[in-house]
């Protein structure tokens, strides 16, 4: 991500588990609607740097990282439901991140 973006690491809590996420934003701007950002399960936040630097200009931007990827947690049932049930409480759980 490029030097201008502000960028806070947070946990946030999925069913059961901890998950990374990132607040994104452009030289503080929070005044946008807040967008989540969920890699697809062949991609890394990383892969997505360049986009993130458009929309993070308009929109308060998270990003969390699925269970077993990155920092985040890995599950120990690695089934489609496990990861839509951390995934929806993980995002439950993103407004309470820090922000500035």
């Amino acid at each position: 991500m490029t030097e201008q973006l502000k960028v806070e690491a947070g946990w946030v809590q999925g069913a059961h588990l901890k998950l990374r996420a990132y607040h994104i934003n452009q030289s503080g701007h929070t005044d946008g609607p807040m967008m989540i950002v969920l890699p697809g399960t062949n991609r890394t936040i990383l892969s997505l740097a360049a986009w993130i630097d458009v929309v993070s200009k308009e929109f308060e931007t998270v990003l969390v990282e699925l269970p077993g990827q990155g920092e985040s947690e890995t599950p120990p049932e690695a089934t489609f439901d496990a990861l839509v049930s951390e995934l929806r409480a993980a995002i439950a759980n993103v407004t309470t991140l820090p922000r500035s």
